[in-house]
Protein backbone atom coordinates (compact mmCIF):
# COMPACT_ATOMS: atom_id res chain seq x y z
CA UNK A 1 0.00 0.00 0.00
CA UNK A 2 1.37 3.40 -0.94
CA UNK A 3 1.70 6.00 1.78
CA UNK A 4 1.29 8.75 -0.80
CA UNK A 5 -2.51 8.76 -0.54
CA UNK A 6 -5.02 7.76 2.07
CA UNK A 7 -6.35 4.23 1.59
CA UNK A 8 -10.01 3.29 1.51
CA UNK A 9 -11.56 2.45 4.86
CA UNK A 10 -10.14 -0.77 6.25
CA UNK A 11 -11.94 -3.64 7.94
CA UNK A 12 -11.71 -3.31 11.75
CA UNK A 13 -9.26 -6.11 12.49
CA UNK A 14 -6.93 -5.06 9.68
CA UNK A 15 -7.09 -1.39 10.71
CA UNK A 16 -6.16 -2.28 14.28
CA UNK A 17 -3.22 -4.48 13.34
CA UNK A 18 -1.98 -1.97 10.76
CA UNK A 19 -2.10 0.86 13.32
CA UNK A 20 -0.16 -1.22 15.85
CA UNK A 21 2.49 -2.07 13.26
CA UNK A 22 2.87 1.56 12.21
CA UNK A 23 3.30 2.54 15.84
CA UNK A 24 6.36 0.29 16.02
CA UNK A 25 7.83 1.48 12.71
CA UNK A 26 7.67 5.21 13.49
CA UNK A 27 10.31 7.09 15.48
CA UNK A 28 8.64 7.82 18.82
CA UNK A 29 11.17 8.93 21.44
CA UNK A 30 11.03 6.89 24.64
CA UNK A 31 8.88 4.06 23.32
CA UNK A 32 9.62 0.53 22.20
CA UNK A 33 10.10 0.21 18.44
CA UNK A 34 10.41 -2.72 16.06
CA UNK A 35 14.20 -2.49 16.26
CA UNK A 36 14.44 -0.80 19.67
CA UNK A 37 13.52 -2.84 22.77
CA UNK A 38 13.08 -1.06 26.06
CA UNK A 39 11.39 -1.04 29.45
CA UNK A 40 11.58 -4.83 29.58
CA UNK A 41 9.65 -5.28 26.33
CA UNK A 42 10.44 -5.85 22.66
CA UNK A 43 8.82 -5.01 19.36
CA UNK A 44 7.97 -8.69 18.99
CA UNK A 45 5.96 -8.55 22.23
CA UNK A 46 3.88 -5.70 20.82
CA UNK A 47 3.34 -7.37 17.45
CA UNK A 48 2.25 -10.62 19.06
CA UNK A 49 -0.05 -8.72 21.40
CA UNK A 50 -1.62 -6.89 18.46
CA UNK A 51 -2.21 -10.07 16.46
CA UNK A 52 -3.84 -11.98 19.30
CA UNK A 53 -5.84 -9.14 20.84
CA UNK A 54 -7.22 -8.12 17.43
CA UNK A 55 -9.25 -11.30 17.29
CA UNK A 56 -10.88 -10.70 20.67
CA UNK A 57 -11.50 -7.02 19.93
CA UNK A 58 -13.39 -7.78 16.72
CA UNK A 59 -15.71 -10.64 17.72
CA UNK A 60 -19.03 -9.77 16.01
CA UNK A 61 -21.83 -8.77 18.40
CA UNK A 62 -19.60 -9.15 21.47
CA UNK A 63 -20.21 -6.48 24.12
CA UNK A 64 -17.56 -3.90 24.89
CA UNK A 65 -16.46 -5.31 28.24
CA UNK A 66 -16.06 -8.83 26.91
CA UNK A 67 -13.82 -7.56 24.11
CA UNK A 68 -11.61 -5.75 26.60
CA UNK A 69 -11.40 -8.65 29.05
CA UNK A 70 -10.63 -11.28 26.41
CA UNK A 71 -8.09 -9.08 24.61
CA UNK A 72 -6.26 -8.31 27.88
CA UNK A 73 -6.26 -12.01 28.76
CA UNK A 74 -4.91 -12.99 25.33
CA UNK A 75 -2.11 -10.44 25.68
CA UNK A 76 -1.15 -11.50 29.20
CA UNK A 77 -1.12 -15.19 28.22
CA UNK A 78 1.08 -14.49 25.19
CA UNK A 79 3.71 -12.09 26.50
CA UNK A 80 3.34 -12.14 30.28
CA UNK A 81 3.24 -8.37 30.69
CA UNK A 82 1.15 -5.31 29.91
CA UNK A 83 2.01 -4.16 26.41
CA UNK A 84 -1.31 -2.73 25.29
CA UNK A 85 -3.98 -2.01 27.92
CA UNK A 86 -4.27 1.63 26.88
CA UNK A 87 -4.47 0.64 23.23
CA UNK A 88 -7.25 -1.83 24.02
CA UNK A 89 -9.22 0.71 26.03
CA UNK A 90 -9.08 3.25 23.21
CA UNK A 91 -9.47 0.94 20.22
CA UNK A 92 -12.19 -1.41 21.48
CA UNK A 93 -14.95 1.25 21.21
CA UNK A 94 -13.61 2.35 17.81
CA UNK A 95 -13.66 -1.17 16.39
CA UNK A 96 -17.05 -2.00 17.88
CA UNK A 97 -18.50 1.23 16.51
CA UNK A 98 -17.08 0.56 13.05
CA UNK A 99 -18.75 -2.85 13.04
CA UNK A 100 -22.12 -1.66 14.30
CA UNK A 101 -22.65 1.84 12.90
CA UNK A 102 -25.53 2.54 10.57
CA UNK A 103 -25.05 3.47 6.93
CA UNK A 104 -24.03 7.11 6.70
CA UNK A 105 -23.34 7.39 10.43
CA UNK A 106 -20.03 8.97 11.41
CA UNK A 107 -17.61 6.96 13.48
CA UNK A 108 -17.53 9.41 16.37
CA UNK A 109 -21.29 9.36 16.75
CA UNK A 110 -21.24 5.56 16.60
CA UNK A 111 -18.53 5.47 19.30
CA UNK A 112 -20.66 7.66 21.55
CA UNK A 113 -23.56 5.24 21.09
CA UNK A 114 -21.32 2.31 22.06
CA UNK A 115 -20.19 4.08 25.22
CA UNK A 116 -23.65 5.24 26.20
CA UNK A 117 -25.00 1.69 25.86
CA UNK A 118 -22.27 0.09 27.98
CA UNK A 119 -23.83 -1.40 31.13
CA UNK A 120 -22.68 -2.69 34.53
CA UNK A 121 -21.60 -6.02 33.02
CA UNK A 122 -19.30 -4.07 30.72
CA UNK A 123 -17.87 -2.25 33.73
CA UNK A 124 -17.21 -5.55 35.52
CA UNK A 125 -15.36 -6.88 32.50
CA UNK A 126 -13.49 -3.57 32.17
CA UNK A 127 -12.32 -3.97 35.76
CA UNK A 128 -11.24 -7.52 35.02
CA UNK A 129 -9.29 -6.37 31.97
CA UNK A 130 -7.39 -3.82 34.07
CA UNK A 131 -6.68 -6.36 36.81
CA UNK A 132 -5.42 -8.87 34.22
CA UNK A 133 -3.14 -6.31 32.57
CA UNK A 134 -1.92 -5.03 35.96
CA UNK A 135 -0.53 -1.72 34.64
CA UNK A 136 2.40 -0.22 36.50
CA UNK A 137 1.62 2.61 38.88
CA UNK A 138 -2.10 1.80 39.05
CA UNK A 139 -2.42 2.50 42.78
CA UNK A 140 -5.76 2.84 44.58
CA UNK A 141 -8.65 5.01 43.43
CA UNK A 142 -10.78 6.81 46.05
CA UNK A 143 -13.90 5.96 44.05
CA UNK A 144 -14.68 3.20 41.51
CA UNK A 145 -11.47 1.30 42.27
CA UNK A 146 -11.09 -1.69 39.95
CA UNK A 147 -10.84 -4.01 42.98
CA UNK A 148 -14.19 -2.87 44.38
CA UNK A 149 -17.67 -4.13 43.49
CA UNK A 150 -19.15 -2.54 40.38
CA UNK A 151 -21.51 0.33 41.09
CA UNK A 152 -21.39 2.51 37.98
CA UNK A 153 -21.46 2.48 34.21
CA UNK A 154 -18.32 2.61 32.09
CA UNK A 155 -18.86 6.30 31.35
CA UNK A 156 -19.36 7.12 35.04
CA UNK A 157 -16.19 5.25 35.97
CA UNK A 158 -14.19 7.01 33.27
CA UNK A 159 -15.61 10.41 34.28
CA UNK A 160 -14.26 9.88 37.79
CA UNK A 161 -10.74 9.27 36.41
CA UNK A 162 -10.77 11.79 33.55
CA UNK A 163 -8.97 14.55 35.46
CA UNK A 164 -5.91 12.34 35.98
CA UNK A 165 -5.96 9.99 33.00
CA UNK A 166 -5.97 11.02 29.33
CA UNK A 167 -7.50 7.73 28.18
CA UNK A 168 -10.44 8.12 30.54
CA UNK A 169 -10.83 11.70 29.32
CA UNK A 170 -11.33 10.42 25.76
CA UNK A 171 -14.34 8.41 26.91
CA UNK A 172 -15.85 11.45 28.58
CA UNK A 173 -15.17 13.75 25.58
CA UNK A 174 -16.57 11.33 23.02
CA UNK A 175 -13.11 10.60 21.58
CA UNK A 176 -12.82 14.23 20.51
CA UNK A 177 -9.03 14.17 20.15
CA UNK A 178 -8.77 10.83 18.37
CA UNK A 179 -11.58 11.50 15.91
CA UNK A 180 -11.29 15.26 15.61
CA UNK A 181 -8.48 17.69 14.88
CA UNK A 182 -5.67 15.25 15.66
CA UNK A 183 -6.98 12.78 13.09
CA UNK A 184 -7.30 15.49 10.45
CA UNK A 185 -3.76 16.70 11.16
CA UNK A 186 -2.49 13.13 10.84
CA UNK A 187 -4.20 12.78 7.46
CA UNK A 188 -2.81 16.11 6.28
CA UNK A 189 0.73 15.26 7.34
CA UNK A 190 0.48 11.87 5.64
CA UNK A 191 -0.43 13.58 2.36
CA UNK A 192 2.09 16.39 2.83
CA UNK A 193 5.12 14.19 3.52
CA UNK A 194 3.86 11.11 1.66
CA UNK A 195 4.84 9.14 4.76
CA UNK A 196 2.53 7.77 7.43
CA UNK A 197 5.63 6.96 9.47
CA UNK A 198 6.66 10.62 9.80
CA UNK A 199 3.05 11.70 10.23
CA UNK A 200 2.91 9.27 13.15
CA UNK A 201 6.03 10.82 14.67
CA UNK A 202 4.48 14.28 14.41
CA UNK A 203 1.23 13.05 15.94
CA UNK A 204 3.03 11.44 18.87
CA UNK A 205 5.13 14.54 19.56
CA UNK A 206 1.99 16.66 19.46
CA UNK A 207 0.38 14.49 22.13
CA UNK A 208 3.59 14.63 24.20
CA UNK A 209 3.72 18.42 24.12
CA UNK A 210 0.01 18.95 24.73
CA UNK A 211 -0.51 17.58 28.26
CA UNK A 212 1.24 15.40 30.86
CA UNK A 213 1.58 11.77 29.80
CA UNK A 214 -0.60 9.78 32.21
CA UNK A 215 1.75 6.79 32.38
CA UNK A 216 4.74 9.01 33.17
CA UNK A 217 2.67 10.91 35.72
CA UNK A 218 1.72 7.70 37.54
CA UNK A 219 5.17 6.15 37.45
CA UNK A 220 7.51 9.11 37.88
CA UNK A 221 5.46 12.03 39.12
CA UNK A 222 4.33 15.46 38.02
CA UNK A 223 7.78 17.05 37.79
CA UNK A 224 9.04 14.45 35.31
CA UNK A 225 5.79 14.57 33.33
CA UNK A 226 6.08 18.36 33.07
CA UNK A 227 9.74 18.14 32.03
CA UNK A 228 8.78 15.68 29.32
CA UNK A 229 6.22 18.11 27.91
CA UNK A 230 8.73 20.96 27.91
CA UNK A 231 11.37 18.90 26.12
CA UNK A 232 8.91 17.62 23.53
CA UNK A 233 7.34 20.97 22.65
CA UNK A 234 10.16 22.45 20.50
CA UNK A 235 10.65 19.13 18.72
CA UNK A 236 6.92 18.92 18.01
CA UNK A 237 6.97 22.44 16.59
CA UNK A 238 10.05 21.76 14.49
CA UNK A 239 8.66 18.57 12.96
CA UNK A 240 5.27 20.14 12.27
CA UNK A 241 6.91 23.08 10.47
CA UNK A 242 9.37 21.00 8.47
CA UNK A 243 9.13 20.28 4.77
CA UNK A 244 11.33 17.24 5.34
CA UNK A 245 11.21 15.88 8.92
CA UNK A 246 13.97 13.40 8.10
CA UNK A 247 16.39 16.25 8.76
CA UNK A 248 15.36 16.16 12.43
CA UNK A 249 16.04 12.47 12.86
CA UNK A 250 19.31 13.07 14.73
CA UNK A 251 17.64 15.33 17.32
CA UNK A 252 14.82 12.86 17.80
CA UNK A 253 17.22 9.96 18.31
CA UNK A 254 19.14 11.99 20.90
CA UNK A 255 15.89 12.63 22.76
CA UNK A 256 15.00 8.94 22.45
CA UNK A 257 18.30 7.87 24.03
CA UNK A 258 17.84 10.36 26.85
CA UNK A 259 14.37 9.08 27.69
CA UNK A 260 15.44 5.43 27.60
CA UNK A 261 18.44 6.21 29.81
CA UNK A 262 16.10 7.74 32.39
CA UNK A 263 13.52 4.95 32.11
CA UNK A 264 10.85 7.35 30.84
CA UNK A 265 8.23 5.63 28.71
CA UNK A 266 5.44 7.98 27.51
CA UNK A 267 3.08 5.04 27.08
CA UNK A 268 -0.19 6.95 27.15
CA UNK A 269 0.85 9.21 24.27
CA UNK A 270 1.81 6.10 22.32
CA UNK A 271 -1.64 4.62 23.04
CA UNK A 272 -3.34 7.79 21.83
CA UNK A 273 -1.20 7.68 18.70
CA UNK A 274 -2.16 4.09 17.85
CA UNK A 275 -5.86 4.80 18.37
CA UNK A 276 -5.75 7.95 16.23
CA UNK A 277 -4.17 6.00 13.38
CA UNK A 278 -6.78 3.28 13.83
CA UNK A 279 -9.58 5.84 13.67
CA UNK A 280 -8.18 7.30 10.45
CA UNK A 281 -7.86 3.87 8.83
CA UNK A 282 -11.43 3.01 9.82
CA UNK A 283 -12.77 6.31 8.47
CA UNK A 284 -10.36 8.18 6.14
CA UNK A 285 -13.07 10.70 5.18
CA UNK A 286 -15.01 11.62 8.33
CA UNK A 287 -17.62 13.66 6.45
CA UNK A 288 -20.57 12.29 8.40
CA UNK A 289 -19.00 13.26 11.71
CA UNK A 290 -18.21 16.76 10.43
CA UNK A 291 -21.82 17.16 9.30
CA UNK A 292 -23.06 16.00 12.70
CA UNK A 293 -20.85 18.61 14.37
CA UNK A 294 -22.10 21.37 12.05
CA UNK A 295 -25.73 20.39 12.63
CA UNK A 296 -25.23 20.43 16.39
CA UNK A 297 -23.59 23.86 16.22
CA UNK A 298 -26.41 25.20 14.06
CA UNK A 299 -28.95 23.85 16.52
CA UNK A 300 -27.26 25.61 19.43
CA UNK A 301 -27.23 28.88 17.47
CA UNK A 302 -30.97 28.91 16.87
CA UNK A 303 -33.05 31.12 19.21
Amino acid sequence: MSAAALPAAMAPERAFRWACCMDLRALKPGNVAASRPGHGMSGRDFLLSARLSAVALCVPQAPLGQRLRDAASATRDAVGCNTNLGILLLCAPLLMAAQQRRAGQGLRKAVMTVLQNADLADTENLYQAIRIAAPGGLGDAPKHDVRDPVEASVLEVMAEAAHRDRIAAQYVDGFRDLLGARRETLAGDWRRWQSLSWATTALYLGYLAEAPDSHTLRRQGAQTARWLMEQAAPLADAVAASDDPRRLRGQLLTFDRELHAQGINPGTCADLTVATICGLLLEPDPGADRQTTRDAAAGRARP
